[in-house]
């Protein structure tokens, strides 16, 4: 999967997005790749609803849920549910999922 374009912009321009005490609202590429292999070998032997390899995973809410990207749609971003593994769409863009993230109109 390639990076979505507005993510890719992003990466241009910093390494990841970061709060107070260091929470990270996009974490940094290496991260993003660590966890992006690191789920796919967790998850590769289960039964899963969907196909972990049709998302890029850039952001995790905290409690086990990651946010992410599908390759089917290069603009929305959804949550992936750990507990029951669906994707729900929460933000038209990259911009209103880190404005809604960050004010807490997108909560988890």
């Amino acid at each position: 999967m390639t990076l979505p374009k507005e993510l890719l912009e992003l990466y241009k321009e910093t390494n990841g997005v970061y709060g107070m005490y260091g929470i990270a609202f996009i974490w940094a590429v290496e991260q993003m790749l660590k966890e992006n292999v690191s789920i796919r070998l967790i998850y590769k032997d289960m039964d899963s609803l969907i196909s972990l390899d049709d998302y890029l995973f850039f952001s995790d809410a905290g409690n086990g849920d990651l946010f992410c990207y599908s390759n089917v749609n290069d603009e929305t971003i959804y949550v992936w549910n750990h507990e029951d593994q669906r994707c729900k769409g929460v933000a038209s863009s990259l911009e209103e999922f880190l404005n809604g993230w960050i004010t807490g109109v997108i909560s988890i």
